[in-house]
């Protein structure tokens, strides 16, 4: 996501990067990590939850 911030930001001295529409990557981006932060979630729950006396303030 910063990736894309940064390249927008450099957008206004390199016209090359003009063309590219940073706002929509960086949402992609978001979308994207975010879909994969709720598996990540899942997963641990999955391997570490209450069967295992886990806590689930252990999984954050």
């Amino acid at each position: 996501m910063g990736l894309w911030r940064g390249l927008g930001a450099a957008s206004a001295r390199v016209p090359e990067l003009r063309k590219l529409d940073f706002s929509q990557l960086e949402r992609r981006a978001r979308e994207q990590f975010d879909r994969v932060e709720a598996q990540r979630l899942e997963v641990a729950r999955t391997a570490f939850g209450p069967q295992h006396g886990a806590p689930d303030a252990f999984l954050l």
